[in-house]
């Protein structure tokens, strides 16, 4: 279908004319996405120094921590840990 067929314009809106057929990204990939992740990544250390702060973490009993080995090294099964009031 050539884009001066009109067929394709049927029931369609005549403002769609007016943009481009290529496929969009979301905003997630554009440079405001560096100062996003960093500011992520500050308010979630702020708030890990907040709870270590006024809670005391312990190891759920019976839960072991087996690692994962992947690009960086976590937990296979997350971590469970029960909060105690400092």
């Amino acid at each position: 279908m050539s884009r001066s067929d009109s067929s394709r314009n049927v029931g369609q809106p005549a403002w769609r004319d007016d943009f481009p057929n290529t496929p969009t990204f979301p905003s997630a990939v554009g440079s405001g996405c560096a100062s996003a992740a960093s500011f992520a990544m500050m308010e979630a250390v702020l708030l890990l120094a907040t709870i270590a702060q006024r809670f005391r973490l312990q190891l759920v009993p019976g839960h072991t921590a087996v690692p994962a080995p992947s690009i960086t090294l976590r937990p296979k099964h997350g971590v469970k840990v029960t909060l105690q009031r400092r």
